[in-house]
């Protein structure tokens, strides 16, 4: 990517980051009382900081955990299928060897999803949910599926003309460690703090765009 498309993505990420302004501040007064672990919005607090400082009376709190979890036992009830896969076209939904592929792929789809991180990162998503009224859950293969929640201050998302969520900008730190394993080239302040920091925990931090191609 050329610094001039960096830099082009850089100001995007902060312009609408501007623009959630009111938005953020909302955030913040409702997760200091009902999730605690994503305030980190517009108040930041040390690591090992008491986050729940705000908070008097934990009903909030706890049924918001609740609410995740009774959704969760529903839409993926444990030990059950939640979803068939299956053609699009009805002329082959009864061609017996059809039925057997689509099947099949079905049970190894269940599989992997259920020996991954899946429930972990979804009962997460679905608590920023109920309590921000959106969530973001990320997914990618690697070694195998890896699901990955993030909160509600890290990114902004864009509808195109029919309502359709389109584009997703996320913001996120990692350590100079991290971002090695994760980017074949992760830059050159990145490769000097790999060398000059003996623990590799020099944070930075990084912009992810999804959005459809040009």
């Amino acid at each position: 990517m050329s610094d001039k498309k960096a830099q082009d993505i850089i100001a995007l990420e902060q312009r609408e980051r501007g623009q959630q302004a009111n938005f953020r501040t909302l955030w913040q007064d409702t997760a200091d009382l009902m999730y605690p672990r994503e305030n980190q919005i517009v108040d930041m607090t040390m690591p090992g900081e008491n986050k729940t400082n705000h908070i008097f009376d934990v009903t909030a709190v706890l049924e918001s955990q609740n609410m995740a979890s009774g959704l969760a036992q529903n839409l993926v009830p444990p030990g059950n299928k939640f979803f068939a896969l299956k053609t699009l076209d009805r002329r082959l939904r009864d061609v017996e060897n059809i039925k057997r592929y689509f099947s099949t792929i079905t049970e190894i789809t269940h599989e992997k999803l259920f020996a991954s991180n899946f429930m972990l990162q979804l009962i997460e998503t679905l608590r920023s949910l109920v309590v921000f009224g959106t969530g973001n859950l990320f997914s990618e293969f690697k070694t195998g599926l890896v699901f990955k929640d993030f909160a509600i201050g890290t990114y902004q998302i864009f509808e195109n003309a029919n309502g359709s969520v389109d584009t997703m900008i996320l913001k996120y730190p990692l350590t100079a460690k991290q971002a090695t394993e994760e980017f074949e080239n992760p830059g050159k302040l990145v490769e000097d703090a790999m060398k000059l920091d003996e623990t590799q925990g020099t944070k930075f931090e990084f912009i992810h765009v999804v959005r459809p191609r040009k």
